[in-house]
């Protein structure tokens, strides 16, 4: 598999998270697959990250700022905007549901294997996510001492 193949693939998983594919992400991912983030094994942790993500946000759109590849690694560099419409995703329990557009930036890693996404390791900004639904609330940073 070349490396347009696999950045091929990364695109799927991008189609995947803006909700804009019938399919599920489990047709691209090797049956061993491994999510650095959550520690999981297989695809059942992205069942779980798309049923947070409906619970909790409406009408994304993934705006892709650079994708890169090197051999079997692609990296993709995004920033997902939606609708706050929940509190499914666990960082965003107990806030409630604020109906702002919000950015939440990401830098996504995956290794490419036989076809198929083998790993995954992402760099989230959820702070900056959680903020933006928040605003000033108990999120903000303390004030500066003068």
């Amino acid at each position: 598999m070349g490396e347009s193949d696999n950045v091929a693939l990364v695109r799927r998983y991008v189609q995947f998270i803006g909700g804009s594919t019938g399919s599920g992400i489990e047709d691209v991912l090797t049956e061993d697959f491994f999510d650095h983030v959550s520690g999981q094994r297989g695809s059942a942790i992205w069942a779980q990250v798309a049923q947070w993500a409906k619970a909790t946000f409406a009408d994304p759109v993934v705006d892709v700022h650079e994708i890169m590849s090197r051999g079997d690694r692609v990296l993709v560099w995004m920033t997902v905007t939606a609708t706050h419409v929940g509190s499914g995703f666990p960082r965003l329990r107990g806030i409630a549901v604020t109906g702002k557009r919000v950015a939440w930036p990401q830098v996504h890693i995956f290794r490419c294997s036989g076809g198929l996404l083998a790993e995954h390791w992402a760099v989230r900004d959820d702070y900056a996510m959680v903020e933006a639904i928040v605003g000033g609330g108990p999120l903000a940073a303390p004030p500066h001492a003068d």
